[in-house]
């Protein structure tokens, strides 16, 4: 485990979101952390949500 600082005078951490971008594809939520990590983030988070529940009716239509 990284035992890095956080707070003034130490390097910034910087944490990535990943949001429902992968679709649920366990693959492609492995490239977006691959990603991150090349960007040079030191963390990611994802975001879980229900498409079903949080899109508007008219959103889903959008291609």
């Amino acid at each position: 485990m990284d035992q890095r600082k956080i707070g003034e005078s130490n390097p910034v951490y910087i944490i990535a979101e990943i949001g429902i971008n992968h679709n649920g594809d366990l693959n492609i939520a492995k490239s977006l952390i691959d990603a991150a990590v090349l960007a040079g983030c030191d963390a990611v988070k994802f975001q879980k949500r229900t498409p079903d529940i949080c899109v508007p009716d008219e959103s889903k239509k959008i291609k």
